[in-house]
């Protein structure tokens, strides 16, 4: 998605394989940043999300100027909440369908803080096994 909307940005038509170039360079920057420089990486992402939030929240802010009456240039700034689902689909199911996308476009960000790891053992409390090192038991003692 960000390869075919890089070159839209730039006024040309991509084929698929330069889309798919572009995607793959950026998988292999990211990578490369996030292996040989791993602060960088936090910096860069730390940097870039705050730009994120910044563009969100002037996006906010001009809305509220123009529902406002702020901007002269818009002659009815409340015309988009008249009849705001007009010609909308009646059933659920895209809806639901729809919600659903979203949420599991989310599924694993929470895996880092859901389960904490616990601490490891000392190695004193382990003992050698014939597969390896396995937590001492009773009968182990």
């Amino acid at each position: 998605m960000f390869a075919s909307n890089i070159v839209v940005a730039s006024g040309r038509v991509a084929t698929e394989w330069e889309e798919r170039g572009i995607a793959i360079a950026v998988i292999v920057f990211v990578t490369l940043v996030h292996t040989f420089t791993p602060k960088a990486g936090v910096v860069l992402m730390n940097v870039l999300s705050s730009i994120k939030v910044i563009i969100l929240l002037f996006i906010v802010v001009t809305g509220w100027v123009v529902l406002g009456g702020g901007i002269k240039s818009v002659p009815d700034p409340h015309s988009s909440f008249r009849n705001a689902f007009a010609g909308s689909v009646q059933a659920g199911n895209p809806y639901a369908t729809a919600l659903f996308k979203v949420l599991n476009s989310y599924a694993g960000y929470e895996a880092d803080s859901a389960a904490p790891l616990s601490p490891p053992l000392p190695l004193s409390k382990l003992t050698k096994s014939p597969g390896g090192l396995m937590p001492r038991t009773s009968s182990t003692r």
